[in-house]
């Protein structure tokens, strides 16, 4: 793929991620942030996969495209989850743990990702990376409870 083409594949994803971004965000105002949440890491397993094994250059423009739906309805209502979470006189640290673990993980996830594309190929990283998506998924399903139940405000303290 040329540079070019490169280019616009990250302009698909970007249009789809600012497309999505405020119905996304006011979704989860109505329906809840969980919910929101469990589709967008659903997605995210389900374009993983297609990442890993996907052999057409079309198939790559419309990874992208859902790629920005992921990033697009995940990114805003896992902040928004955040802030129902923690007391307002807590927010902002909170916010600060959130994004430091964040780059942290990133930093040691793509690496590990990178040498074990490295030794073993694409499909293996996307796959385990669309696992850890359900595990994910999962997780927040168990965990997480339903926000009908959650008060905002009082899960920390």
């Amino acid at each position: 793929m040329s540079l070019a083409h490169s280019t616009l594949l990250y302009l698909v994803y970007n249009l789809s991620y600012a497309f999505i971004s405020m119905p996304a965000g006011m979704l989860s105002d109505r329906v809840g942030r969980k919910r929101v949440l469990l589709f967008s890491f659903l997605l995210f397993s389900a374009v993983y996969l297609g990442f890993g094994y996907n052999q057409h250059l079309l198939g790559l423009w419309v990874l992208f495209f859902f790629y920005g739906l992921v990033d697009g309805t995940k990114e805003g209502t896992q902040r928004a989850l955040i802030a129902d979470l923690v007391p307002s006189e807590k927010r902002a640290s909170a916010y600060g743990i959130y994004f430091a673990l964040v780059g942290v993980l990133m930093f040691f996830s793509s690496t590990i990702a990178g040498l074990v594309w490295k030794k073993f190929g694409a499909e293996i990283v996307f796959t385990y990376g669309a696992g850890l998506g359900l595990i994910a998924s999962l997780l927040l399903f168990f965990l997480l409870p339903n926000q009908i139940n959650l008060s905002p405000n009082r899960i920390i303290k």
